[in-house]
């Protein structure tokens, strides 16, 4: 993610509009909504964190199985 500053910048944009969605008064109004105790946004965090530690461990883990099959992207022989 930190290779690409506009995705850090579409996920903090949307995370603003959340907060705006779940909490400004006018869009509880527009959409009949109601605030949330802060203490809730603890599992959708959780579950957020989760997911992205996943994909960035299957990333990193990825290009080594890869590597060990079709042999090193190096040259180096493993023998």
């Amino acid at each position: 993610m930190a290779a690409n500053p506009w995705v850090l910048g579409g996920a903090l944009a949307t995370a603003l509009l959340q907060l705006a969605f779940t909490y400004h008064p006018v869009m509880n109004r527009i959409f009949g909504t109601e605030p949330i105790h802060p203490a809730y946004w603890v599992y959708p965090v959780l579950c957020g964190l989760g997911s992205a530690l996943l994909v960035e461990a299957e990333k990193r883990l990825r290009p080594c199985a890869r590597a060990e099959r079709h042999g090193s992207p190096s040259g180096r022989s493993s023998g």
